[in-house]
């Protein structure tokens, strides 16, 4: 399947209900209709401690940080009704993306957010493709509007009955920050994935380096694995800012 199957896609229905359905200003009036109603659990519990400015100010933060994530769930759950009616299938979804396939289709796709941190992850890994560890692209990313985006990827597969990577998983899953991660890696704290998975601890200390600011989000859903049995992170990171 060649690159040149793609020709034309914008004039595509599924292409223009995307576009439609993930609509930067659609999703910002749903923001702030959701915005309308009156001051919720948080800002009552920060007033008790709080100057009234302040409680304010910083519940309005938190409702409009929830208010943005329902949105766009709202628009990935109908975007994925549509999808369904063509026959794709749900791989996943978080951190305001959903990946996808379809059982013609030898790659699996994912339409993803530009204020996510898998932007940062995505390009690092297009420009890695030699480590085993980043998924193999197909492609550039096509843009859907200003926020969101599409990539084609390698299909990969869940982990199973891998006792080296369960224990990866108890290794790593605490670890949230660049700080920690340095601190424990000094310490010699991750011995499986020293003696078993040597190169993800380069890839994701690599990473840390290049996106200080982002916090490791490690589990089993973002980690798959090829029909060889070599282990993928698909999206370990997102960015706190």
């Amino acid at each position: 399947m060649k690159i040149s199957e793609l020709k034309g896609y914008k004039n595509e229905p599924l292409y223009k209900s995307a576009k439609k359905i993930f609509d930067p200003e659609t999703l910002r009036k749903n923001t702030e209709n959701r915005l309308k109603p009156a001051r919720g659990f948080f800002g009552k519990i920060f007033a008790q401690f709080l100057p009234q400015k302040t409680a304010n100010s910083v519940d309005d933060k938190v409702r409009q940080l929830y208010a943005r994530a329902n949105t766009r769930e709202d628009a990935l759950e109908l975007f994925y009704q549509e999808l369904k009616i063509y026959g794709f299938e749900e791989l996943g979804r978080g951190q305001g993306g959903l990946a996808f396939i379809h059982p013609s289709y030898p790659l699996a796709c994912k339409i993803f957010s530009q204020d996510s941190g898998y932007m940062d992850f995505l390009r690092y890994a297009q420009s890695h493709q030699s480590n085993p560890h980043v998924p193999k692209f197909r492609g550039k990313m096509m843009k859907i509007n200003e926020d969101t985006f599409v990539v084609r990827m390698e299909r990969l597969f869940p982990i199973k009955d891998n006792l080296a990577f369960e224990l990866a998983i108890s290794e790593l899953s605490p670890v949230k920050f660049r700080h920690e991660f340095e601190q424990k890696l000094k310490n010699s704290e991750f011995p499986v994935l020293s003696n078993k998975l040597p190169q993800m601890l380069t890839l994701i200390s690599d990473l840390f380096k290049m996106f200080p600011g982002s916090r490791l989000d490690f589990h089993d859903k973002n980690v798959l694995q090829r029909k060889d049995g070599t282990i993928v992170l698909i999206d370990p990171f997102y960015n706190l800012t």
